[in-house]
């Protein structure tokens, strides 16, 4: 019986939700608000030798988002 349920009334909703989700991966789209750092470029500058504050200031940032970026935590590989 419980499976019954489950067949006729989850189920689809679940697919419903699983292809959208896949239909918006295939079609690049990402969550969450848009970026408005380059990790790029905090790497290639932390690579340099900049420091944090001098990177936000360059980019006209928060020092947060310096350290919060792949790059600032990539900087050492």
């Amino acid at each position: 019986m419980m499976s019954s349920i489950f067949e006729t009334l989850i189920k689809p909703k679940i697919d419903i939700a699983r292809s959208r989700y896949e239909e918006k991966i295939d079609a690049g789209k990402s969550f969450g608000r848009p970026r408005k750092i380059d990790d790029g470029d905090i790497l290639t500058m932390a690579k340099s030798g900049m420091k944090a504050k001098e990177i936000a200031a360059e980019l006209n940032i928060s020092v947060d988002a310096v350290y919060h970026s792949d790059g600032w935590k990539n900087r050492n590989l």
